[in-house]
């Protein structure tokens, strides 16, 4: 088994086990996201998903959030984890116009963000 194999495998095993809304297809783009999100939220590191647009980052967050819902949860896999009940997300819509402070801004807010968060653990 090569590492793209594995890799492509683990990316099925997390898209398969949540609920896609209606007429999803699980694309490339949304494994990935789906993953990420999951892994990154596990191992609380933070993320930052960028894409063009339609590329699901939005809908990968939301299927996330919508599925993992600790007690709550649709699918017994995620019922004992409340992990996802801390997401604290922070969402900014770039443009052509977009600044570097702009971006730093709102990096800044996260980072404050998860260092008050931190220190109420």
């Amino acid at each position: 088994v090569t590492f793209f194999d594995a890799y492509k495998d683990e990316l099925r095993w997390y898209i398969d086990r949540v609920e896609l809304p209606p007429n999803i297809a699980k694309t490339e783009a949304l494994m990935e996201n789906v993953f990420a999100t999951i892994a990154c939220t596990m191992t609380r590191t933070p993320l930052i998903i960028v894409g063009d647009p339609g590329s699901s980052k939005t809908l990968s967050f939301n299927i996330v959030a919508a599925n993992l819902k600790g007690k709550e949860s649709k699918k017994e896999i995620y019922r004992h984890t409340d992990i996802f009940q801390s997401l604290d997300p922070h969402f900014y819509q770039c443009s052509r116009r977009t600044t570097s402070t702009e971006v730093e801004k709102t990096f800044k807010k996260a980072i404050t963000r998860q260092h008050s968060l931190t220190k109420s653990h």
